[in-house]
């Protein structure tokens, strides 16, 4: 096809404008030129273009003015393009010369050109005509400019691929093109005979038709372009000799799988007879790339599952089915899924890890990734072990260990967002692997030697093991010498090992497993060594700028630098005073308590123990000058000492603060601050005295010193004294306050008294006013005060005092008391005018010669005179030291009005007990009586004394004979003479015995109470007891007595008691216990009738508890076993209690909950629905009067408001069973 690019050529500024063609213009007219030309500057060639239909080729012809240069080679440059310099050589076609410039790769626009032209000069021979002749080639330079222009127009160049065997053809214009821009539309067309058969637009390149009809035909494309420029290719002519297969579908969606699909092809097929079928799916939408297509399946299987990747609407569901030769029949249909879509596995992965046979790693891919939420896996052992599932993973790829060998199989599904579950994948994986392979592995290992100790290495190792993870690691290093040595743990997990040795060690390594599995020892050897034979000590000490009593370590060049421990010793070299430290560090600070010079010497024990060398250093703290003049005060023991000219160098300043250290010649010290440079010191003893004047720094640190000497002559003290008597006669009040000390204090006060009778008293107090209590001896005393002050100097004073005790005064009077001879005493009118009484003492006698004493500490006394009559009474008082009284004497006449009351009493004793009853007789003539004292005494020695105030009373009285005594009491307190009886007391005994009659059903056993001790014949009470329930009671006169009541096994409780007409109290009771074990089996109970219902417990005649009737009916029922009919039975048992015990609500609410949990056990042992339907239906037979029915409904009141908690472990169901 010719190409339609213009070359043209303008000189100067002849360049027309240039104007685009509007696009109704015809397509041959559709041209946008952008001319090229050139514009010739100088030069002796013309340069003019020439037509050709070469689109990116510049064809030029040069031509030299005076035609005397031909040219033969040009070099040209396109300003503003990257290409690099061109070339191109010259031809001759007709006689003239031209050049092929390429210009296919530059883009459409305008440049400058620059032209190096090489010609050769043209030789003219003489004659007709000319001969060319050829010089050396000579350069010619010429500018112009120049412009690549585009031609819009669209091209259409259809292929086709086809073979005759072959029902489809491939057609494509992806060659087709446009200069004006892009195609936008392919037209296909197909004809047969000329006929058009197939009309398809699309905007894709490429397309596959189908022909269902053998023959021939031709292919043909029609190209537009995005400004509507058409182009139309050639046709292409195929034959067509083989049919397409038949397309038959069914299409449904996966259950459960919301968006997956299957699509059943298996009702397609060939006519040409092909069984080598092909099923082909796509999803798609028209007009999206193909890029874009959802679904693009081929399958050999006619059954083809796929899932959506997203919804769809109103897209296009291409089914094929190919045969064997590529050719394929197809069905389009519209298709739309616009709800949920479960996610789709698109493939999964297992790889097992190569160091770990027990491990292996399984991912996935989904057709969604990014909406993927949890990924779920199960790996089952060909013997049924489930090692996995996991919890659900997070991520798409995990990790399975499994935990032994053998085929596993594995399922795998995922869930999405929504939490929709996909489809499930399942796999097998056979892992495999040996004993010997579990164990942990050598990985690596590093020993790193630390920065600060040659003798310290760091140790790591890393092993792998298989199925768990490595728990320890045993290290040790041992050394020739037989040394040891394993890592311990620094403070950040790291294991550092200590060699106190050189040379060559031989480590050994170890890893242990979760599972106690060990490694293959690891061991490699390990030169160690360093070059000291003893750390080396060195230190560099400054002092504090601010406080220069403190020092510190600013460097330590230590080697090796582990030091544990630091020893510090420094010396004042003026005083020998010493500061040792020690610190568990290598850098520390350290304050020294004075000034002067001093020696410091250092050195340090480091981690392995061993002492360094010492280092030695000088400090220095440079001291003050102290003047002092010391002058004896006026105030006792005081100095003056004035400091003016004291002077601190190391602060350069005055000192005005300083301490006093006063030391007496006996070693006693006072120490003293002050704060002024002329102050006043005391001291306190006396004799010589060293006092060291210190200035203060502003620390409060002794900056320098001064001694001066003194000494203390003490003042002896004055004494004087004022003695007066005090609260009593014989206790004085001494003041001393009068004494004095000029130079200091009286500290002790020293009295001794003497009196004439030759006592001696001394008393010593350290206070001036005290008191003494003198013994109590009248008449003059004499007396010595000595004053001691607090030097020890002393002085007396001497003088005497007398004392006189006065006598207490006695009186009282006798006042009639509640009886004739009861009167109160009263001494409230005594008195001792020096103190008080003490004790008082009465002295009574009768005119008959009775005579009685009275004592009493007391004011008040009373007592009962024994007799009527005249009675002088004598009281002596005594005051509280001691002196007594002059006796003062009374007379009183005393007499008696009353009569003594008359003790009597009878008695009664019970014939069967020990209780007496009594009645009193007893009176009083001229009042009454109001109590009974009762006395008596047992033949063996036992005594009873009681007082009743009843005229009846009753004593259980000990078998045996009693002596007793009776005394009345009146209402005036008078007792009458004493009334003597004797009591025999017999107690009756039960003697019971037994022995069995008949061993017939039931067994007969005769009881026998005839040798029971009692005074009349008694009445028996038998009561007989079985598993806690009364099964038998009766009262009897008979001492003779039969018992057939025993049906069955089991134990049988016998009580006896005896009574007599009068009282109805228990004599005694006698247990016995009857077992019998020849008793075999249930008897048998006969059928009660309507008597059964006639009382609330019905009717028991074997006494087993369970009613006759409801016996009957629970041994109906064949189909129970032995076992469940006893259990049947015992909840018989169970439900006569809760109506035995309506009336006691405790026990009725035991009952209740014993019942429940009986139920337990009949749940056990009948299953659960049965023994409910059982237990309903017993109950039903059970409740089945309105006695019963009220005293079902009374006991389910009593148990109204309990707590009952259900025992739901079905297990323990049998402990409940009796």
């Amino acid at each position: 096809m010719k190409s339609e690019n213009k070359l043209k050529w303008y000189k100067g500024k002849e360049r027309p404008k240039l104007k685009a063609l509007k696009s109704e213009q015809s397509f041959k007219d559709k041209k946008r030129l952008f001319v090229k030309f050139l514009k010739k500057l100088n030069g002796p060639f013309i340069i003019e273009e020439i037509d050709n239909d070469k689109e990116d080729i510049l064809k030029i012809s040069l031509k030299h003015k005076r035609n005397k240069y031909k040219a033969k080679k040009i070099y040209y440059r396109l300003e503003g393009s990257i290409t690099s310099k061109r070339s191109a050589s010259t031809y001759e076609e007709g006689g003239e010369v031209f050049a092929d410039l390429n210009i296919s790769k530059i883009p459409y626009g305008e440049y400058k050109v620059f032209f190096r032209i090489m010609a050769s000069k043209i030789k003219k021979k003489k004659g007709r005509g000319k001969k060319k002749g050829h010089r050396k080639l000579k350069a010619f330079f010429s500018l112009g400019k120049f412009e690549k222009v585009k031609i819009q127009r669209a091209f259409a160049e259809l292929y086709v691929e086809h073979k005759t065997d072959q029902g489809f053809a491939f057609m494509s214009g992806e060659s087709s093109y446009s200069d004006a821009g892009e195609i936008k539309e392919y037209i296909y067309k197909v004809y047969k005979d000329d006929t058009l058969v197939t009309h398809i637009t699309s905007s894709r390149s490429y397309i596959y038709v189908t022909f269902e009809e053998l023959g021939r035909y031709e292919l043909e494309l029609t190209v537009i372009d995005e400004f509507g420029n058409i182009d139309v290719s050639e046709r292409s002519t195929i034959s067509v000799t083989n049919s397409l297969p038949t397309v038959v579908h069914s299409i449904k969606e996966v259950s459960e799988l919301p968006g997956h699909y299957r699509v059943d092809f298996s009702d397609s097929f060939d006519a040409d007879g092909d069984q080598n079928l092909l099923y082909f799916l796509s999803l798609y939408k028209e007009g999206e790339d193909f890029c874009d297509i959802p679904i693009r399946i081929y399958s050999e299987d006619p059954e083809i599952y796929f899932a959506l990747n997203y919804q769809v609407e109103n897209y296009t569901l291409r089914l094929r089915v190919y045969d064997s030769l590529n050719n394929y029949g197809q069905k389009e249909l519209s298709f739309s899924h616009t709800t949920e879509i479960a996610p789709k596995i698109e493939w999964v992965y297992s790889e097992q890890n190569p160091d770990n046979p027990t491990e292996w790693w399984i991912g996935s891919s989904f057709i969604n990734n990014e909406n993927m939420d949890t990924f779920h896996y199960k790996a089952t052992h060909e013997d049924g072990t489930l090692v996995f599932p996991t919890e659900p993973s997070t991520v798409r790829d995990n990790r399975i260990i499994f935990n032994q060998p053998g085929l596993w199989n594995i399922e795998y599904y995922g869930v999405d967002k929504s939490g929709l579950k996909s489809d499930v994948h399942t796999g097998e994986i056979l892992a495999e692997w040996t004993k010997e392979d579990l164990v942990p592995t050598y990985q690596w290992h590093s020993l790193d030697m630390s920065d600060h100790d040659p003798r310290i290495y760091y140790i790591n190792a890393e092993f792998f093991d298989p199925l768990g993870e490595v728990v320890e690691l045993q290290i040790k290093a041992t050394h020739p010498d037989g040394t040891v040595v394993k890592p311990i743990l620094d403070a950040y997990g790291g294991r550092e090992m200590r060699f106190p040795l050189k040379g060559d060690w031989e480590f050994e390594i170890i890893a242990i497993d979760n599972d106690g599995n060990e490694s293959t020892p690891f061991s490699f050897t390990q030169n160690i060594s360093w070059d000291f034979d003893s750390p080396i000590a060195e230190i560099s000490v400054a002092q504090d700028e601010m406080y220069p009593y403190g020092f510190y370590v600013n460097e330590n060049k230590s080697y090796p630098a582990t030091i544990t421990t630091s020893f510090i010793k420094v010396t004042n070299q003026d005083t020998g005073q010493i500061v040792e430290k020690t610190y568990n560090a290598d850098y520390f600070g350290f304050d020294l308590p004075s000034r002067g010079v001093w020696s410091l010497e250092y050195h340090f024990i480091d981690i392995f123990g061993m002492k360094s060398t010492t280092h030695s250093q000088q400090l220095t703290i440079i001291g003050s000058d102290i003047q002092t003049i010391v002058t004896k005060s006026s105030e006792p023991r005081t100095f003056n000492i004035n400091t003016t000219g004291s002077f601190d160098p190391l602060v350069n300043e005055t000192i005005n603060s300083f301490y006093v250290e006063a030391e007496h010649e006996s070693g006693f010290k006072l120490i003293n601050n002050h704060y002024s440079q002329n102050f006043a010191q005391e001291l306190t003893l006396l004799g010589n005295w060293t006092l060291k004047i210190s200035g203060i720094d502003q620390w409060g640190l002794t900056s320098g010193s001064k001694v001066e000497t003194v000494t203390i002559v003490n003042e002896l003290p004055l004494a004087a004294v004022n003695i007066s008597v005090a609260e009593t006669w014989n206790k004085l009040s001494l003041d001393a306050s009068s004494s004095s000390d000029t130079d200091g204090s009286i500290v002790k006060y020293e009295y001794t008294f003497y009196h004439d009778e030759g006592h001696s008293i001394s008393h010593i107090v350290d206070v001036p006013n005290s008191t003494l209590e003198l013994p109590m001896n009248e008449g003059v005393w004499s007396y010595t005060l000595k004053v001691y002050d607090n030097d020890n100097g002393t002085s007396e004073i001497q003088g005497s005092i007398t004392l006189n005790n006065p006598r207490p005064i006695a009186n009282f009077i006798a006042i009639e008391g509640n009886s004739w001879n009861h009167y109160y005493l009263n001494a409230m009118n005594s008195y001792d005018l020096d103190g008080h009484i003490a004790h008082y003492f009465y002295t009574f006698n009768h005119i008959s010669g009775t005579k009685l004493e009275l004592s009493s500490s007391t004011q008040t006394s009373e007592i009962n005179f024994p007799e009527e009559g005249e009675w002088s009474i004598s009281l002596v008082v005594t005051d509280n030291f001691g002196k007594e009284s002059e006796p003062i004497i009374k007379h009183i006449y005393i007499y008696d009005p009353n009569i003594k009351p008359v003790a009597n009493v009878e008695y009664e004793h019970d014939a069967l007990s020990g209780l007496v009853n009594f009645r009193s007789n007893s009176y009083d003539p001229d009042g009454d009586v109001v109590a009974l004292k009762l006395k008596g005494v047992h033949e063996t020695g036992i005594s009873v004394e009681e007082e009743f105030q009843t005229e009846q009373f009753s004593l259980n009285l000990l078998e045996g004979m009693w002596e007793f005594e009776l005394i009345a009491v009146d209402n005036v307190g008078a007792d009458s003479d004493p009334y003597a009886f004797s009591i025999e007391v017999i107690v009756p005994e039960i003697i019971l015995s037994y022995k069995l009659e008949s061993t017939a059903s039931p067994y007969k056993y005769m009881l026998d109470m005839s040798e029971t001790v009692a005074e009349e014949g008694p009445q028996f009470l038998i009561e007989v007891v079985r598993d806690g329930i009364s099964i038998f009671n009766q009262i009897t006169n008979e001492t003779l007595f039969p018992l057939e009541i025993f049906y069955q096994n089991g134990s049988y409780e016998i009580s006896v008691s005896a009574s007599n007409d009068t009282f109805t109290t228990p004599v005694q009771i006698k247990n016995l216990n009857i077992t019998h074990p020849n008793i075999g089996g249930d008897v048998i109970p006969e059928d009660p009738g309507e008597a059964a219902d006639d009382t609330l417990l019905g009717i028991d005649s074997d006494n087993d508890g369970v009613r006759d009737d409801i016996e009957l009916w629970v041994n109906s029922k064949e189909e129970l076993s032995s076992l469940q009919q006893k259990t049947l039975k015992q909840m018989s048992k169970k439900l006569l209690e809760n109506i035995r015990h309506q009336n006691d609500r405790s026990a009725s609410i035991q009952s209740k909950f014993r019942t429940i949990e009986y139920t337990y056990c009949m749940e056990f042992r009948f299953g659960s629905e049965f023994s409910e339907k059982l237990f309903s239906e017993l109950r039903m037979r059970f409740y089945n009067t309105k006695e019963r029915l009220m005293a079902w409904a009374e006991s389910e009141n009593n148990f109204g408001g309990q707590i009952v908690t259900l025992d739901l472990n079905k297990g323990g169901y049998e402990s409940y069973c009796e």
